[in-house]
């Protein structure tokens, strides 16, 4: 809990300091909900985006997975690239014992296609109980907690910060909701 909070200071505090003071600001509230449909995964990190691509521990594997989206910019479809740091059982946050129920690393890209707006979402945070998602999609319950930096919108143009926060019985069921502010 303490470093989904740490997290989410650091996102907002980072956010405001890049925010002019003498800009006049159109904040709307933003939230959605991505549900994951499919997904395949790989060894390695993911090399579609420049976000996902690291893989600072040296041992990660990537998931691609694609769903549908509704919320602030309409209905439509999500594809979402993430790339799981491993660490070797060295980043990771409580036990990494057998059943992969530790926390790592995640690295994100969230695009969506609504049909209000078309967005791009860095994503950062810790996934809890994702270490053998790799070997089998059907383990214990997954959980992902961090930050949605909105950072390319038709419609927000100055971008925005939301809560990101994952839950599912496997990443392929699972479902991402998103809360926070956008500005236009």
């Amino acid at each position: 809990m303490m470093l989904k909070t740490r997290i989410m200071v650091l996102l907002v505090a980072v956010w405001a300091i890049s925010t002019p003071a003498s800009a006049k600001s159109d904040l709307t509230k933003y939230s959605g909900t991505v549900k994951v449909t499919s997904g395949s995964y790989a060894d390695g990190q993911c090399t579609s985006y420049a976000f996902t691509n690291r893989c600072p521990g040296g041992n990660c594997y990537c998931a691609q997975l694609t769903g549908t989206y509704s919320g602030t910019a309409g209905k439509g479809s999500a594809t979402l690239d993430v790339t799981v740091d491993l660490d070797n059982g060295q980043g990771t946050i409580g036990s990494a014992g057998a059943n992969g129920d530790g926390c790592s690393p995640i690295f994100g890209v969230l695009q969506i296609t609504g049909s209000k707006d078309t967005e791009t979402f860095d994503i950062l945070g810790a996934g809890c109980g994702l270490l053998s998602q790799a070997v089998d999609l059907q383990s214990d319950a997954t959980q992902f907690s961090g930050g949605c930096i909105l950072v390319a919108s038709d419609l927000f143009s100055n971008g925005g910060v939301t809560t990101c926060i994952a839950t599912g019985k496997s990443p392929t069921l699972g479902t991402l909701k998103m809360n926070g502010s956008a500005e236009k």
